[in-house]
């Protein structure tokens, strides 16, 4: 019995630590997008910190740090949204 309760709070950790690093990858491409669509109507100061925020999560996902991309990417993406609605 412990060993199938083992098994099963594995199987998941490792979906909720999958889908964590999936949020960090699915923001980073849509950080590309709104990049590519608005990035020609952004000021300066707003593009260069989401570029620098997207440099940022780039190397936490690159170091396994999966929280710090998920918060970094969201910051970028709330300043890009803010952007486009107004």
């Amino acid at each position: 019995m412990k060993t199938i309760i083992v098994f099963i709070l594995s199987a998941l950790m490792s979906s909720i630590a999958f889908a964590e690093s999936d949020l960090c990858s699915t923001n980073l491409k849509k950080i590309e997008r709104y990049k590519a669509t608005e990035a020609i109507t952004m000021g300066s100061p707003n593009k260069e910190r989401v570029h620098e925020l997207r440099l940022q999560a780039e190397e936490y996902q690159k170091q396994g740090d999966i929280e710090n991309c998920i918060a970094t990417t969201e910051q970028a993406l709330l300043i890009l949204k803010q952007h486009t609605s107004k």
